[in-house]
């Protein structure tokens, strides 16, 4: 059915990952980041599909919230732990949820292809 779509109607559709956090919130798991496709609440709400209902949902919660900037060759996992990981550890907090973002563009700079991310990382202190 994803064929049959049509380019514009696309932009309901966000390219999401989210990499999982340890047990007690101060490291990353040993996964990989799971990469999929969202959607936000409201459009869900609109379409008013019950296969919508079937997929996890990111709870609403304190977060921190950046942006990243990552070569195509970079792991994704290694760029968020050292760029923005660490950061929150040290500053005394934890991170009791998984870290989740959405690929805002893929642009081709240099002849090498650049990933900009939103990222959202949960925090407690």
């Amino acid at each position: 059915w994803f064929e049959s779509f049509e380019d514009s109607a696309i932009t309901f559709f966000d390219y999401l990952f989210t990499l999982r956090m340890s047990e007690d919130g101060k490291a990353l798991s040993d996964e990989l980041p799971t990469w999929g496709f969202g959607i936000e609440k409201r459009w869900a709400d609109a379409l008013r599909s019950k296969s919508l209902t079937l997929f996890p949902k990111f709870p609403s919660t304190r977060c921190v919230r950046t942006f990243i900037r990552l070569d195509v060759n970079e792991p994704v996992k290694d760029v968020i732990y050292i760029q923005i990981v660490l950061p929150i550890l040290e500053y005394g907090y934890t991170i009791p949820g998984d870290i989740w973002g959405n690929q805002v563009a893929f642009v081709e700079e240099g002849g090498q292809g650049t990933i900009y991310a939103e990222v959202w990382v949960p925090i407690a202190k």
